[in-house]
């Protein structure tokens, strides 16, 4: 039951973020386990959200579980930026 209630809560973020609705995206990304969601780009989406509502802090803890799964180098650049944004310039640096 909880994996069909996280899929319809997947597809509400992606409908508000079409619409340009972020802030009931932003509360359905909180009511989320984010640890459970196993799609790579679900997780993008996810920090997306929270980095457009200037969350940055939400969107680091994802990015990270993000760049944990694929050590991608898009992930570790998005884990500069959030730092930087959240004025960590030295985890920005041990990113680096």
């Amino acid at each position: 039951m909880e994996s069909y209630r996280t899929v319809r809560a997947l597809a509400a973020i992606k409908e508000h973020m079409e619409n340009d609705n972020l802030q009931d995206a932003y509360e359905l990304v909180m009511q989320l386990n984010t640890k459970k969601i196993k799609n790579v780009q679900d997780l993008n989406m996810m920090a997306q959200v929270c980095l457009r509502t200037e969350h940055y802090e939400e969107a680091k803890e994802i990015t990270h579980l993000v760049y944990e799964r694929t050590f991608s180098r898009r992930a570790l650049s998005q884990l500069v930026e959030l730092a930087i944004k959240s004025g960590q310039a030295e985890e920005a640096e041990q990113y680096l």
